[in-house]
């Protein structure tokens, strides 16, 4: 399955500084909100990973829902910086996840069981 992503950066920067790390909290695992803040808080990356957990949302076919939060879905870099996901803790060992961005937007693509 295929899922696809895509989020203003602008959005996600406003939601932020409205919310604070409530909404923050909603998007992060603990082991990623450690990356966003070494990385300087930076909205690029937390509008990677939202478009990133969305993307693979829609390739389990089930979207964000009560059964799957966006916290359920982790995706944490290996040894190379390559992004690798998790889900319930598990490793998707059939899923690959690229992410990538511009000045304005974040964007993900996830196949899962292919």
């Amino acid at each position: 399955m295929l899922g696809c992503d895509i989020i203003e950066i602008e959005r996600i920067k406003k939601s932020v500084e409205r919310f604070g790390d409530k909404f923050v909290d909603k998007i992060l695992s603990p082991a990623e909100k450690k990356i966003y803040i070494e990385r300087g808080y930076s909205p690029i990356f937390l509008a990677g990973r939202f478009a990133a957990k969305e993307a693979a949302a829609k390739a389990l076919g089930t979207g964000i829902s009560v059964e799957l939060k966006l916290t359920d879905i982790e995706i944490l870099p290996d040894e190379k910086g390559k992004p690798i996901l998790y889900i319930y803790g598990e490793m998707i060992k059939d899923g690959d996840i690229s992410i990538s961005h511009s000045k304005t937007n974040g964007i993900a693509v996830c196949i899962i069981g292919c």
